[in-house]
């Protein structure tokens, strides 16, 4: 099913919004590290760029220092909320303190549009008080699963396990934050038709005033200026290897475990049906958490049992790093079961790379726009199912023994669908029109 975009009802945009002010509320600092942090990011330069003025409002961890951050335009103010401490889950609560004594500034001088994303605490404190009008400019951005089963986890062990589980009643409270506060009767707007699906049966009484349904926007490109060589740009290691990458943050919920239950079983039907071939895998995200020292461990160990295939780590990429990553790689695997979207994949097709995902929410809308050059593994469990296994072993061995004329025409192929279907100059003035198409005449 593709996504059902927001269409307006006119045929003309708005390309001019001077003297529209717009604030802004997100869960974490706008920036390239998530892609809710790069949507937002994208979407405030657009604002910026069209004459309107922006508010960024945020919790930041209280060593944080606020002359560190870049200003994105002149337009743009930003206004850091520190955070009850630096430790979960207290880095989640706004110091209320601080929140009180912006928020007249935040708001004053008034407000032509308040988009909150991905409600967290601030987002519930914003949303509180504010008066009844405020309240009808409120557009509540749903970009993040809502529905997270333990079957959409990797089980690292029992002990890690038990941690998640104790955490559920927190998400909990924050779901009935949500319904009590009023803000799931606000304005909606979700990124894709499976947040959409969520919300609805999550939220079963809920009454949006008005949904729509605007996929994200990020540049597709991290500003590269880097030429295609060969995966050894990336390492050394992976000199004359097709090299498989996938890249977001490394926890639980990203399907890094499930990856990495499928690579020996990989290696093992690469090294018998073409022992010529060489493959490589490149894991690139935070690793920083215990998940993270989990899946350094694991690799080490995988490594030492595999014959045709090679496993790296590249810990906190960069937007250089990015931009090496993705030029360079053949292939690109989303391996996490549950996603809002995934930003990620849009950036690699637009570089060139085939996709590869499960047929899992948020995946199994975006990959189908690719056709071909997309597949979708029917079944994500772990042990995966050995027809499962073979297609996926069989796709991926099929682009690996695709000449480079064929090789060039997948790439350019994939760049035109991800370029077509969500630059991130369509996406924005879609949602531009649906925040202020109603106030054009």
């Amino acid at each position: 099913m593709r996504f059902q975009e927001y269409k307006e009802e006119t045929e003309t945009s708005i390309r001019d919004l001077t003297n529209k002010r717009v604030l802004i509320s997100l869960e974490y600092p706008p920036g390239s590290d998530g892609g809710i942090q790069r949507t937002v990011l994208s979407f405030t330069e657009f604002l910026a760029q069209t004459g309107a003025e922006v508010d960024l409002v945020f919790p930041q961890k209280i060593s944080f220092i606020k002359e560190d951050f870049l200003l994105i335009d002149p337009n743009v103010r930003t206004w850091p909320i520190a955070t009850a401490a630096n430790s979960w889950p207290l880095n989640k609560l706004p110091n209320m303190h601080e929140f009180n004594r912006v928020f007249i500034d935040i708001t004053t001088g008034g407000l032509d549009s308040i988009l909150v994303n991905s409600p967290d605490m601030l987002g519930l404190a914003l949303i509180r008080r504010l008066s009844a009008e405020q309240r009808r400019l409120v557009n509540v951005i749903w970009n993040s699963p809502l529905d997270i089963r333990p079957s959409d986890l990797d089980r690292i062990s029992a002990e890690e396990y038990a941690k998640y589980i104790a955490t559920q009643p927190l998400y909990w409270l924050r779901k009935w934050l949500w319904m009590a506060s009023g803000i799931c009767n606000l304005n909606a707007v979700f990124n894709s038709q499976a947040n959409k699906s969520a919300f609805e049966k999550v939220f079963p009484k809920a009454k949006p005033s008005k949904t729509a349904i605007v996929y994200p926007a990020s540049k597709l490109c991290h500003n590269c200026q880097v030429e295609r060589t060969d995966a050894k740009s990336i390492d050394e290691s992976l000199e004359n290897r097709f090299t498989i990458l996938t890249t977001g943050r490394i926890t639980r919920k990203k399907g890094i475990g499930r990856l990495l239950h499928f690579i020996p079983r990989f290696d093992q039907y690469l090294a018998e049906s073409y022992p010529d071939r060489k493959a490589g895998f490149v894991i690139a995200g935070d690793a920083e958490s215990p998940f993270g020292a989990f899946v350094k461990e694991s690799v080490g160990s995988i490594n030492l049992e595999l014959k045709n295939t090679k496993v790296i780590v590249i810990e906190r990429p960069t937007d250089r790093d990015l931009c090496r990553l993705y030029t360079n790689a053949d292939m690109f695997f989303i391996s996490s079961t549950i996603e809002g979207f995934g930003l990620v994949t849009v950036e690699a097709a637009a570089h060139g790379l085939p996709v590869i995902g499960f047929n899992a929410r948020g995946s199994a809308e975006l990959i189908p726009y690719f056709e071909q050059d997309g597949y979708l593994v029917d079944n994500p469990n772990v042990p995966m199912p050995y027809e499962d296994f073979v297609k996926l072993s069989q796709h991926i061995t099929t682009f690996m023994r695709l000449d480079p004329a064929s090789r060039a025409t997948v790439s350019k192929r994939v760049k035109e669908v991800a370029i077509s279907n969500f630059s991130p100059e369509s996406t924005n003035q879609k949602m531009a029109d649906y925040l202020f198409g109603a106030q054009r005449q």
